[in-house]
């Protein structure tokens, strides 16, 4: 793949109007055609400013526009038992390709049929984002062509805005957005993947492989040698045998993953990593316009260059899905599949703000799993690091140098005996010492005036609300 990385970013959050919509479903193998009709009309006027709208064509994609909103062609996927290949162990493949990883989807959802196209985007917002900054100026050479020059961001709100207007819940969360001056999103501040909410998203790079695998045709695509370097009207290759068309050429997509790595196991809906590591790298899928035929395939991950959820350029779009992922599994950097996950939603600038230092680490119990998780902040990747263990772990409290964490195994306010545990603050926890007592509870760490730091306890966690309970469970 050829191509010069570009760096920029995107708008802000949507209110749009409620409109209802009707599906046609039919039968084609373990596929079904969704078409989307929007029928009813807007309730409220669109600016005043807003350009007259030129449809254009979609060649055997049968995807129109009018004044009353999207027409989209879906495909749903069926849940199955088929294996979907993530990633490769043939010669050449790069590092983060590598080793193959069979992923298992059981459930079923929908994706675009294309790519989503200028037209459809410029128009959506136009119809519907008359009260918020949502890339206003975008301007589109052609309306068939394919939306590009987008951020990760651009794609979730545009996600979420599209969920709203169809009266679906919003997939992504966040508490914040940042904007550069051409009004492309560049971070989402607290941003979370909510996996059990129907709406519109960025499919899963399982979900991108399994819908593209079955008929990836790179002969039949938009490359280097025959698209004269530009991006094309969607559909105008050969469309799939499942009706898809552009999985393979014409612009590259944003899936939802982070960049993690794979393991040489089959995994059950396997939705990515729970962070994109020290670079906070994303997942691209598909190949593009300018990349060789002979490096478009369905295991490649990524671009010549890194790719993070702020980067933009004019060979890189999207297309989107919908549909709850049941029992979802992230797989971090340490091979452990995971139903769960810690979402972070303060950086590291937002506690420099309150601490006046980097230097901060934040330890906690992960109530789904009774481990102690801790967040170093002074580490790039700011991902949450938990401690795999078989304790029950509560109260947790770090060292004053940063290196030990204490916790113990009766939480607070619950009578009854309890353990009292130190160990190292790492991935492996290792150090493990419990103290030598009948019972110790809440701990907390002290230095006296001689240098030496001490740990003081509570014999009992239990109410001491009164002074009888106060000098029975002494410190």
């Amino acid at each position: 793949m050829g191509g010069e990385c570009l760096y920029k970013a995107f708008s802000a959050t949507l209110n749009y109007n409620l409109v209802k919509k009707t599906y046609l479903i039919a039968m084609k193998e373990k596929i079904y055609f969704i078409k989307m009709s929007l029928l009813v009309a807007l309730i409220v006027a669109a600016c005043s400013n807003s350009e007259p709208y030129q449809e254009g064509g979609c060649g055997s994609c049968s995807t129109v526009l009018d004044d009353v909103g999207n027409l989209a062609d879906m495909l749903l996927v069926a849940g199955s038992n088929d294996v979907v290949k993530l990633g490769s162990n043939a010669p050449g493949s790069k590092l983060n390709e590598k080793p193959e990883m069979k992923v298992v989807l059981d459930y079923d959802y929908y994706l675009d049929a294309h790519e989503t196209t200028c037209g459809d985007y410029v128009l959506f917002i136009k119809e519907y984002g008359a009260k918020e900054s949502f890339a206003r100026n975008f301007k589109c050479f052609e309306d068939s062509l394919p939306i590009v020059d987008v951020t990760y961001f651009d794609a979730v709100l545009f996600a979420n805005a599209k969920s709203v207007a169809d009266g679906m819940d919003s997939v992504y969360s966040y508490s914040k957005a940042f904007f550069d001056e051409s009004g492309h999103c560049t971070d989402l501040k607290g941003l979370v993947f909510h996996v059990d909410r129907k709406g519109f998203r960025l499919p899963t790079e399982a979900e991108w492989v399994k819908a593209a695998a079955s008929d990836f045709d790179v002969r039949s695509s938009w490359n280097n040698e025959n698209s004269e370097f530009k991006s094309h009207e969607v559909c105008s290759r050969k469309m799939d045998k499942r009706g898809f068309c552009d999985l393979a050429g014409n612009v590259m997509e944003w899936v939802n993953d982070w960049l993690g790595v794979f393991r040489d196991t089959t995994v059950s809906n396997y939705i990515g990593a729970p962070d994109g590591g020290s670079l906070g790298e994303r997942v691209i899928k598909g190949g593009a316009f300018n990349a060789d035929p002979s490096n478009i395939n369905t295991y490649s991950r990524g671009d010549v260059c890194t790719v993070t959820s702020s980067t933009r350029t004019n060979y890189v779009g999207f297309r989107l899905a919908i549909g709850t992922i049941p029992n979802a599994v992230w797989m971090g950097a340490d091979g452990a599949p995971k139903t769960s996950i810690v979402n972070l939603l303060s950086s590291s600038t937002d506690i420099y703000s309150y601490t006046k230092s980097y230097n901060v680490k934040l330890a906690f119990r992960n109530d789904e799993t009774g481990n102690v998780a801790f967040i170093d902040y002074a580490d790039g990747a700011q991902s949450v690091i938990e401690i795999q263990d078989t304790i029950d772990a509560y109260h947790p409290e770090i060292s004053p140098d940063g290196n030990k964490v204490a916790f113990c195994t009766k939480l607070e306010g619950v009578a009854g005996k309890s353990a009292l545990y130190v160990r190292d603050l790492d991935v492996n926890g290792r150090g493990l010492v419990r103290l030598d007592v009948a019972s110790a509870s809440i701990p907390r760490w002290s230095v006296l005036e001689n240098g030496d730091t001490v740990i003081t306890y509570v014999t009992d966690a239990g109410s001491n609300q009164n002074e009888v309970t106060w000098k029975k469970y002494s410190t």
